[in-house]
């Protein structure tokens, strides 16, 4: 069965480029090494500059094997060297029956 995950992080000040980067290559790398589905990702805007992505995990145990996989072990790095998680219930949107961000930029 597959897992619906929805991540949120914010770029440390000064790291919005290079982290935009990383995020741009995150779930094309955990569908190319067969952890995710190929169905696309919604990435979505806080008003606070929170960048939250949603997007399926092939099952529990092709999640937890991505945690294992060196390659995705390094982006996840990568990703902490130019970002923070940020827990959604943090977030003003989240605060509403229906949460409503801004569409990102970015189109997969």
């Amino acid at each position: 069965m597959s897992l619906i995950a929805i991540a949120s992080y914010k770029a440390k000040p000064g790291h919005e480029k290079a982290f935009n980067k990383i995020i741009d290559v995150h779930v094309p790398l955990l569908q190319k090494q067969g952890y995710v589905t190929d169905k696309p990702p919604y990435r979505m805007n806080s008003e606070n500059g929170t960048i939250i992505e949603v997007f399926e995990w092939e099952s529990k145990e092709k999640k937890e094997r991505a945690h294992e996989d060196p390659k995705v072990a390094s982006l996840w790095n990568q990703f902490f060297d130019h970002a923070e998680m940020v827990p959604l219930d943090s977030l003003k949107e989240a605060h509403h029956p229906f949460a409503t961000f801004k569409t990102s930029q970015k189109v997969y």
